[in-house]
């Protein structure tokens, strides 16, 4: 391999490396990995991770489980992770953490 060859698969590597990163920090956000990581790879690490961190979280979507912290619709009903019954009250236990009043699930 001669020095140009090797020089283009490090600025490739540093590339996808910082493309990943980008990645992460947007699903923090809220975006979506493969959002972000499809972004910086077509643009350019630098100008997507600004990009990402400037749009505002999607709201009204999804929420969190007061149960399992997962996130769900935001009419769902039953989280499809834990199991839990978000129609029902809950509460916080004496450690901070949210637990169910009735762990019981329904008979059909």
């Amino acid at each position: 391999m001669d020095d140009g060859s090797i020089v283009l698969l490090v600025f490739l590597a540093i590339w996808l490396l910082l493309g990943w990163l980008v990645g992460r920090f947007s699903a923090e956000k809220g975006h979506g990995f493969t959002q972000g990581f499809l972004l910086s790879l077509l643009l350019s690490p630098v100008l997507a991770a600004i990009i990402v961190a400037i749009v505002p979280k999607p709201k009204g979507i999804q929420r969190d489980c007061p149960y399992c912290t997962e996130r769900i619709p935001i009419k769902a009903i039953r989280c499809r992770y834990c199991q839990a019954d978000l129609t029902a009250p809950h509460s916080l236990s004496s450690n901070g953490e949210t637990r169910r009043e009735d762990r019981s699930l329904p008979v059909f």
